[in-house]
């Protein structure tokens, strides 16, 4: 065994084969895994190049399920982290390595999606790291945890197609979220990662059922009237409904059924709620399948 400073050495994971067999590894941890496995996949399937996403394991501990993502951007960083809960005393190993403060001092920190176990223990740490407190933002977190089979059906008068780039454009333009990223970049994930929505077609007179696996792309020039999309990250997220068009179940009926193509991909369907998104948080509560299994934590220093 090497000194203690190379014991808790980071590497970078760059093999897409490996980031897929560090998401298969770490995915009998659900729910809290989601985000990390989601993320892995993606990455592991050249999705989300574009959003510079780099994943660090250590060096020496080969058999653990640590697994931390850093994301740079103009203005900021952004980390996400990843453990069994019986080990988070070797993770802040990790995170107290002088090795470390490269990844956290250069520029404004977000922490992303913090299981509740990892909450206190890593706010202490980056306290003592920045030397000043750090915000914790907790989100309810849904996770599709019993596949639905009953039918869905998109209402006379409309269609449900994946987002074309006019669409995408709308939904990062609408959205209080990923309002920086590029149109391009965006739309490229969501050619792979399914973004949805629901336009007017006065051509459908009958209410259709949906098949998941012949959903086409709309035009590039159209624009829905609701909309969900896959975030880089793997959550579902930006969910929005034009308000002339609300009351209808479209949310409802978007939601269920990304979280049915994502669950058919691989990928572990949830998303993370605001607190205080009282629509959003009664709509989970009613969808079949769908459960409030955790709380998923931002934090920031203050």
């Amino acid at each position: 065994m090497g000194s203690q400073s190379e014991c808790y050495e980071l590497r970078q994971v760059l093999r897409k084969e490996e980031l897929a067999t560090l998401a298969a590894k770490i995915k009998a941890n659900v729910p809290y895994c989601a985000s990390m496995h989601n993320n892995l996949l993606i990455a592991s399937r050249g999705y989300s190049e574009g959003f510079r996403f780099e994943f660090y394991v250590p060096k020496m501990y080969p058999e653990s399920n640590i697994v931390i993502w850093s994301r740079t951007t103009d203005v900021s960083r952004s980390l996400g982290m990843h453990c069994a809960e019986e080990e988070v005393p070797l993770l802040l190993c990790f995170v107290k390595a002088a090795s470390f403060s490269s990844l956290v001092k250069e520029k404004p920190l977000y922490l992303f999606h913090l299981s509740s176990y990892l909450v206190d223990p890593v706010a202490e740490a980056f306290q003592e790291i920045f030397q000043r407190p750090f915000g914790k933002y907790p989100h309810p977190t849904f996770t599709y945890l019993r596949q639905q089979t009953y039918p869905l059906r998109c209402p006379a008068g409309m269609k449900v197609q994946r987002l074309g780039k006019a669409g995408v454009r709308h939904l990062l333009e609408k959205s209080k979220f990923s309002k920086a990223e590029s149109v391009d970049l965006y739309y490229a994930l969501t050619l792979n990662a399914p973004a949805l929505g629901v336009f007017l077609d006065p051509s459908v007179k009958e209410d259709e059922v949906i098949h998941p696996e012949g959903i086409d792309f709309a035009d590039e020039s159209a624009i829905p009237i609701s909309w969900v999309s896959t975030y880089a990250y793997g959550a579902i997220g930006m969910l929005m409904t034009d308000p002339g068009y609300q009351r209808r179940g479209l949310a409802i009926l978007l939601t269920e059924l990304l979280g049915r193509l994502l669950l058919a991909d691989g990928y572990i369907p949830h998303a993370n709620v605001e607190p205080h998104n009282e629509t959003s948080l009664r709509m989970f509560e009613k969808l079949e399948g769908w459960e409030n299994t955790h709380f998923s934590t931002w934090m920031t220093p203050e």
